[in-house]
């Protein structure tokens, strides 16, 4: 940062030939860097253009580096920001040092010194460039460049027995599957999960599955076997699968999925808030930081749609596995931002294609989730899969009038 700033710094000072002309040319820079570059103003609250402006400044970079260091991981994941202050920094040091007078009396030479300064804003486009083209985070870049091939009907590995819906006699002559088919729960979840109350007549607990390895036999006779995991990284089914994401139909949603076996939004797995329920302080406090930073958090707007609808999930499914005070609230900033980004059409289709697919893309984005004020203790990756494909089914049937708004 110092070498960043040190590097303009020269080039203002070769520029003007006095003392009030330095602190004039300065408030010119660094003025609108204060407010669209990410230092005064939280760039989430700027519209569009004014975020990828900033992308410009070496202000937004020196803000994600120091957040790094107080609230994240540290350095290990600032290289591009790092890079960026090294190339403006740089850019700012061969300027001045082309222009470097000894005596203020020597005027500016306006002719080279107007190329030199070019140098020096090159290399803020240069870096502005970089960062667009990357989507400002080398995570974010290897997001959209690592796009999950999607499952065929022929490359899907032979079918596993999926989970009856037991709600009326047409719908037991099909089989469905409920997603995703087993609820990976710790050991604190398992002990109040075997306290708590059942379901309605008829059904399953939610949260008390069967084992991942119980023989149909071993079962009690009035309780289905639950699906095993597949090895793959997708949900098998008796029947085909769409090809892709965007050939996904209702009837698809209809025949595979199943809302009524989802955890209760009130329970301890994937908990949601009611609409009129009040945060304590501190909560609301994170909250509003969430709500606020949510909408320019790099891993939530990377290029593929997938990935970037999953991404934003893990945001809910991280402080659930967690059990962290923000859980019940998470997922409603979660889905609010999910609508606002996202055609309601085409998140239908892609939360679809996560339930089938919660093992698909990446989950690079847990490990930027201090950039949210959430810890960076280790989280159980394969849960957290679930834990978003759930919330993500939940949101599904929230969108297709299935489930109630506010919570239950």
């Amino acid at each position: 940062m110092s070498f960043a700033f040190i590097g303009l710094g020269l080039v203002m000072a070769m520029m003007a030939d006095n003392v009030p002309a330095v602190q004039a040319l300065g408030q010119c820079i660094f003025l609108p860097m204060l407010i669209i570059g990410g230092i005064a103003v939280p760039i989430a609250t700027l519209p569009d253009w004014a975020q990828h402006l900033s992308q410009l400044f070496p202000g937004r970079y020196a803000v994600q580096a120091l957040q790094a260091c107080i609230l994240g991981p540290g350095l290990g994941n600032t290289g591009f920001e790092l890079l960026a202050l090294v190339i403006i920094g740089t850019g700012g040091t061969i300027a001045g040092a082309k222009m470097f007078r000894w005596d203020a009396q020597q005027r500016f030479a306006r002719r080279s010194g107007k190329a030199w300064v070019s140098v020096a804003l090159m290399s803020w486009v240069v870096v502005g460039i970089l960062a667009e083209s990357r989507g400002y985070t080398p995570a974010a870049a290897r997001s959209s460049d690592e796009r999950p091939a999607p499952t065929t009907a022929a490359t899907a590995p032979p079918p596993q027995p999926s989970v009856p819906a037991p709600s009326s006699p047409s719908a037991s002559t099909q089989e469905r599957s409920a997603i995703p088919p087993v609820l990976t729960l710790s050991e604190a979840e398992k002990k109040a999960a075997s306290g708590g109350t059942t379901g309605a007549p008829g059904t399953s607990n939610p949260r008390a599955t069967a084992p991942k390895n119980k023989p149909a036999a071993e079962a009690a006779p009035s309780e289905k076997p639950s699906a095993e995991k597949p090895p793959a990284n997708s949900v098998t089914l008796p029947h085909p699968t769409p090809p892709s994401w965007q050939a996904v139909t209702v009837a698809d949603i209809d025949r595979d999925l199943v809302f009524d076996r989802l955890p209760s939004d009130s329970g301890i797995v994937t908990p949601i808030a009611r609409d009129e329920e009040e945060p304590d302080p501190d909560t609301a406090d994170h909250l509003r930081f969430i709500q606020e930073n949510l909408p320019s958090w790099q891993p939530g707007k990377v290029a593929d749609p997938v990935q970037r609808v999953r991404n934003m999930l893990y945001v809910a499914a991280v402080p659930d596995v967690q059990q962290q005070p923000i859980e019940r609230f998470a997922a409603q900033a979660v889905f609010y931002q999910l609508q606002q980004d996202i055609p309601k059409d085409q998140l239908i289709k892609v939360l679809y294609w996560i339930a089938l697919h919660p093992t698909d893309g990446d989950d690079k984005a847990v490990g930027d989730l201090w950039a949210l004020r959430f810890t960076s203790d280790p989280v159980d990756l394969e849960q957290t899969r679930e834990r978003a494909a759930i919330y993500g089914v939940k949101l599904l049937g929230r969108l297709l009038g299935k489930l109630p708004h506010g919570g239950s």
